[in-house]
């Protein structure tokens, strides 16, 4: 999947957690009074929900925080079911667990533990629910006719067959690949390995296949030389409202994040061997300096009497 898309479902899937971790605390609280104005387990009643609501503040923080740093939000799509599971009970777990140990540094005595127990079990099952509809809702969304998105790959090349094979896998996201489009003057045959039979057409019909056909975007997957040459073909993508992409396979190898950056009206294509999301660094050294903080609390103790 395309990582424009990839980052909205991990928005979506962050928000829909936030969803089910609201609703968990919600139903929690809910059993808990439930069960202490009936005194089971010899449970008492329990304070006002107002009084509850910093730990579902808290809650709605450290779970998808956990959810980061586990790297449950990368690519949740193309997870394995399995894969997804443990996310969803290490995220419970150490929600949990971080809940605790902030109620204990900041002496939270009123909060019922029982409660915080009700709560990560309901928690545990949403989260599971919704990473499941997430999954077979999306798969199902994403594969209806209206919203499968057709492309072409101009080249014939072995990046082409690489793409073709990714468009391939990528079914079941929606991706549909319709034929290729070849630049030379002799028609080659279909890159190898790949399980559907495409049309290879010149060139010159990709006007008429643009015309006759419903298709989305068009990729270009030639070499430098080969890309100058096909403005024509850019033009005429651009006149059908097609969107364009070129596979970059030419341009110096290595760097693991290339982007586009505007200094002013100028695009720049900008290559780099580390992350530039600064919101995610900084995300990230927040839960450094908080760990830190509470492993130093936590083993301050022990270095009393080693010292």
């Amino acid at each position: 999947m395309f990582s424009r898309r990839s980052r909205l479902v991990a928005f979506t899937c962050v928000l829909n957690d936030a969803i089910a971790t609201t609703l968990a605390f919600l139903l929690a609280y809910l059993i808990r009074v439930w069960v202490g104005q009936r005194e089971f387990l010899n449970l008492h009643a329990i304070y006002g929900l107002r009084t509850y609501l910093p730990i579902l503040f808290a809650a709605l923080v450290l779970f998808p925080c956990w959810g980061y740093v586990l790297g449950a939000y990368r690519q949740v799509e193309l997870r394995r079911p399995r894969d997804l599971a443990s996310d969803v009970v290490k995220m419970t777990i150490l929600g949990l667990f971080s809940l605790l140990t902030g109620l204990f540094l900041s002496k939270g005595e009123y909060v019922s533990r029982s409660f915080l127990l009700v709560f990560a079990v309901v928690e545990f099952l949403l989260l599971a629910a919704n990473r499941w509809l997430l999954m077979v809702g999306g798969t199902w969304f994403r594969t209806r006719p209206a919203r499968r998105r057709h492309f072409v790959i101009v080249g014939t090349s072995a990046g082409a067959g690489e793409l073709a094979s990714l468009f391939e896998e990528g079914e079941r996201f929606g991706l549909s690949l319709l034929a290729f489009v070849y630049t030379g003057d002799h028609q080659p045959s279909p890159p190898p390995g790949l399980r559907g039979t495409y049309s290879v057409l010149p060139r010159e019909r990709l006007s008429e296949l643009l015309h006759n056909h419903i298709v989305d975007e068009v990729v270009f997957a030639v070499d430098k030389e080969e890309l100058l040459g096909l403005e024509p073909l850019m033009h005429q993508c651009e006149e059908e409202g097609v969107h364009m992409r070129v596979q970059l396979d030419f341009l110096p190898q290595g760097f693991s994040h290339v982007f586009v950056e505007h200094l002013s009206h100028v695009p720049l294509l900008t290559f780099a061997s580390s992350p530039q999301n600064e919101f995610a660094l900084f995300f990230k050294r927040v839960i450094d300096l908080v760990i830190s903080a509470v492993t130093l609390t936590l083993l301050s103790p022990l270095f009393v009497i080693l010292a």
